[in-house]
């Protein structure tokens, strides 16, 4: 059994509009959808708009915390989907051009059982949508797990716990790693979305001080594994470049 979990914050419109709506198209049940909220009313505005259907499960404030309790929630050994609440589309590598992916839970199938045949415990996809860099490829070493689409077999361990909001992906990618050997990735699937996109789990934040802040600290964690990466004309934001 596959469970789906959406971490969402005052976002219950483009959640609806969104990733449910991409969940409807691929045939997913309602049942096996939880949607985390951070406190009481913002459940009844949920369940307001989307109706009481749907798995509406009170966590906590701050996207690293409510990871945590989504782990914490869930038995080990279950089979998580983690999706952000505004994931357009889900797509996969064509004849040198991207297309909505055919067989969605096909897929999601397929990379849970690529996890237990390498003894892997985390699989992502090709954080950018751009077919120009994406191969069709699966690796197994040291990359980037984008935190918008990705999948775990469900451990409570204490090696694994968040304690960053900003770059908490980049966080999740290297404990893995180091604690299993290996990532699976799919560098031919990618997802439509808005990267740094403002509202929802991100209201009230400075991003560019957090990443600062966050990549000097992975860094320090990390240090043979990461390089620091200055902000540039096209990005304000302080990156922490992989090293595989």
């Amino acid at each position: 059994m596959v469970v789906y979990a959406i971490p969402t914050y005052k976002r219950y419109d483009v959640l609806k509009e969104k990733t449910l709506s991409l969940l409807k198209r691929n045939k997913v049940s309602i049942e096996d959808i939880y949607i985390f909220v951070a406190n009481k009313s913002e459940k009844m505005l949920y369940q307001d708009s989307l109706g009481k259907d749907y798995n509406c499960i009170i966590g906590v404030l701050k996207i690293y915390k409510q990871r945590n309790f989504i782990s914490n929630y869930f038995p080990v050994g279950e089979k998580i989907v983690y999706l952000d609440d505004d994931i357009a589309e889900i797509t996969e590598l064509g004849n040198k051009k991207l297309k909505p992916i055919k067989n969605f839970k096909t897929f999601i199938n397929d990379a849970f059982a690529e996890c237990e045949e390498h003894n892997l415990f985390i699989w992502g996809i090709y954080p950018v949508d751009n077919h120009f860099f994406m191969r069709n490829v699966i690796t197994y070493d040291l990359r980037f797990i984008a935190g918008g689409f990705y999948g775990v077999i469900n451990r409570h361990s204490k090696d694994l716990k968040l304690w960053i909001d900003e770059k908490e992906d980049v966080l999740k990618s290297l404990q893995f790693f180091v604690k299993d050997g290996g990532v699976v990735r799919y560098n031919f699937i990618g997802m439509k979305t808005k990267n740094y996109a403002k509202g929802g789990l991100d209201v009230g934040r400075d991003r560019v001080a957090e990443s600062f802040k966050a990549v000097k600290e992975i860094h320090k964690r990390y240090p043979k594994l990461t390089r620091i990466q200055e902000p540039s004309d096209t990005n304000k934001y302080y990156e922490i470049k992989l090293l595989k």
